[in-house]
Order: structure tokens, then sequence, then C-alpha cells
């Protein structure tokens, strides 16, 4: 992270929800997510990336990582995986991502899972996701970062 970026593990649900509105982004903050970003602090503080982190009976679901649309192309989105991956040191990680973000997420340590593979309180949210979008394939991380 550069001098003015910053992590914040306690991200607001209302900066999160204008970021998404101001990307475009469909997601939607919700009071029991823990909500994770990386914030600007010059000229003034500003949420520049977020992500839910939903809780399903003890796994973590990673969702709507999200960068302003002014600031993608500076590695933000993977600045905030790596700040995650180290908090939850080698806690399973799972994310359900569009299909053209595949290669986002296997270049920042997420490997693809099987469906017998994912925890049965994700397979709802698996069908779900694969309802609205074609092609989805579940995502786990689990690394040690030194």
């Amino acid at each position: 992270m550069n001098e003015r970026t910053i992590f914040n593990s306690a991200v607001s649900a209302i900066a999160l929800n204008a970021l998404y509105k101001t990307s475009q982004d469909s997601g939607r903050a919700a009071p029991h997510e823990r909500l994770v970003g990386l914030e600007h602090y010059q000229p003034e503080r500003q949420l520049v990336c977020g992500a839910r982190l939903i809780p399903y009976q003890g796994h973590w679901l990673l969702r709507n990582l999200c960068t302003l649309p002014h600031c993608r192309g500076q590695r933000l989105a993977s600045q905030l995986l790596q700040q995650l991956q180290q908090l939850h040191d080698c806690q399973p990680l799972y994310t359900l991502p569009l299909p053209e973000l595949d290669a986002f997420y296997l270049s920042n340590g997420f490997q693809p899972l099987s469906d017998n593979d994912l925890p049965a309180a994700l397979l709802p949210v698996l069908r779900q996701s694969r309802r609205r979008h074609k092609g989805i394939q579940a995502m786990v991380s689990c690394q040690r970062l030194r």
C-alpha cells in the first residue's frame, strides 16, 4: 500500500454503499456483515476499495469486492485481498466471482473449489448465484502471507 492508503477493518455501511452506488455495483452492505476496505487520506478521507465478508456458520464469504472507477488499475483490490488473507491467517476465505474475474482471483491466491468441497452452509448461496450468472465457480483462499 502507498503512504496515503490505509486498511480499515470496520468500514461503515454508509461508506461502502456509497462506493457501490458510485461504481454501479449491485452490492449492498447489511448490519450483520463485516465491511472492510482501503481508504485514501489525501486530499481527504475516501473509501476507494471495499468488500463485504458474510458469516455462514463459521465460514467467511467474500462478496462484492469493488474499487472506485477512477482508482482502478492501481492494484487496490489485490492489496485489499492481501490484507484480508493476512487478517484471516489461513482460515479459508470463500468467494463466488463472476467468470470474468476468475483470473484476477487466481492471481491473488484463490483456488477453484468443487461444489462437493464447498461448506454445506454456502451451497444455497452458490445455487442462487448460478441462477443469476452462469458459469460461477466457487473459490477459496487459504495461504499464509509473510
